[in-house]
């Protein structure tokens, strides 16, 4: 794996606060998006093992998968015609995390950017359709 980070607070040679800016991960990530109950979508992470089938109405859906004690349930709704903007929560009720994940006008392109609760950075992952 090769990390790259920056210097985002001060300090002097190696004594400073570091954020990784890039990663390159050894494992393939796939995410697969699905039709669902007519007028929702099922997304199936490869890495989480979680799927979601959730409409798109903003409420919320249990997950399954070996993970879905973690990510209990999730939510989705649209924020635009290419964006979508999906909220996970834990079996204790409270958000994880929410992601937006928007397509590409010539749809060949998503991004999911995902903000964790307690982190200040979000992690982005780009995927092209195959």
């Amino acid at each position: 794996m090769n990390y790259v980070y920056k210097r985002t607070a001060g300090g002097s040679g190696f004594a400073s606060t570091w954020v990784s800016t890039s990663e390159a991960i050894n494992f393939v990530f796939v995410i697969q998006v699905w039709p669902y109950d007519g007028d929702g979508l099922s997304i199936i992470n490869s890495s989480s093992q979680l799927t979601r089938n959730m409409k798109l109405d903003g409420k919320d859906y249990p997950n399954v998968g070996p993970n879905a004690a973690v990510v209990a349930v999730s939510s989705v709704h649209r924020l635009n015609e290419h964006t979508l903007e999906l909220t996970d929560k834990g079996s204790n009720g409270k958000v994880s995390d929410t992601q937006q994940i928007k397509l590409s006008s010539d749809v060949k392109t998503l991004t999911m950017t995902r903000h964790t609760v307690g982190r200040s950075d979000p992690n982005i992952f780009v995927f092209e359709r195959q």
